[in-house]
């Protein structure tokens, strides 16, 4: 069937506690990644601590989330792991080139990722389109290294690529294999 991410993580929670009623906190669970994202990004945009703030618990205000917080619907767990993606994409677009810290970033954009494939059959559209974008933001740092450097940045890029697509694989297949 579809993919099931967030129904998989109520269905742990619920087996762990015992409790059934916790089903309906499932997009609640999920808001805190897309308030943590847009606060995130607003921060890394010159917002201030507290405008980050607002501007995170806005994002909560949205109707998506607002109907949805007590159900079973994906949608706002769904657009919550998109800013949360969106917000990695941004921390590699805003990082210092020769800070060299990409490589626990492939793995929280690969998690992203795969959050954001397995909860939604239209998972594939920005994921692809934050992974292009990535590449594009990662390659663009390459112009004007000598060309010893250029390769081997481009032999890290590829090892990065390799280790966001097993981690989002292993996020987002894993909901889809456990239930079905």
């Amino acid at each position: 069937g579809y993919p099931k991410g967030a129904e998989l993580m109520a269905f742990v929670v619920i087996r762990a506690t015992g409790i059934a009623g916790l089903v309906h906190l499932l997009n609640v669970w999920f808001l805190g990644l897309g308030i943590s994202g847009v606060a995130f990004i607003s921060r890394r945009l010159g917002v201030s601590a507290a405008g980050s703030l607002v501007a995170g618990l806005v994002f909560a205000l949205a109707p998506v989330n607002l109907q949805q917080m007590n159900g079973t619907y994906v949608d706002s767990a769904f657009s919550s792991a998109i800013v949360a993606l969106l917000a990695v994409l941004v921390a590699l677009a805003t990082d210092r080139a020769e800070t060299g810290r990409y490589w626990y970033r492939a793995v929280v954009f690969g998690a992203c990722a795969g959050l954001v494939l397995g909860i939604k059959g239209l998972g594939p559209l920005p994921v692809g389109a934050a992974g292009v974008a990535a590449v594009i933001l990662l390659g663009g740092r390459m112009r004007g290294l000598p060309a010893v450097e250029r390769r081997q940045a481009l032999l890290r890029m590829a090892g990065w690529l390799w280790v966001v697509l097993a981690v989002a694989l292993a996020v987002g297949n894993t909901a889809a294999t456990v239930i079905s």
